[in-house]
């Protein structure tokens, strides 16, 4: 698997990578998240010619960092494909993140399957949140 680290801020980077993403989005039946609220920092799985997953790293003016926007083709494929790409996509924002001088990474996500995969990859379960919170699970890693 290829790790592409993209700009989407950049038009050479949205020209190639927001079709796509919108794509993903549509299928899963999300609304497109406009390119101007995406961070500067994608990172996006390639398998031979298909693109399979992007997330994004957000910093912040402390040693926390945000990833966020997980997503990933709705097309068939192999299931652990799938997850390997997403694990890859995961580890990537945080290399990108601790090479940056970030100490921790914070995620917040609904998703059963993605909170699997962070509780696989030793994110701890922020026991903070409160009953507004009982539809997300919020994720905290030190790095």
């Amino acid at each position: 698997m290829q790790i592409e680290v993209f700009n989407i801020h950049k038009e050479k980077d949205r020209e190639k990578y927001y079709p796509i993403l919108c794509k993903w989005w549509v299928d899963w039946k999300w609304p497109p998240v406009h390119w101007h609220y995406l961070s500067t920092t994608g990172v996006m799985i390639k398998s031979g010619d298909e693109y399979l997953c992007a997330g994004w790293m957000y910093q912040t003016d402390s040693l926390m960092c945000v990833s966020d926007f997980f997503i990933s083709t709705r097309e068939k494929i192999d299931r652990q494909l799938r997850k390997d790409a997403l694990k890859l996509v995961i580890k990537s924002i945080e290399g990108i993140s601790k090479n940056k001088g970030f100490k921790t990474v914070y995620t917040s996500v609904k998703n059963r399957s993605l909170i699997k995969t962070l509780i696989e990859l030793d994110y701890g379960k922020d026991s903070t949140t409160g009953k507004g919170d009982e539809d997300m699970t919020v994720f905290i890693k030190k790095i």
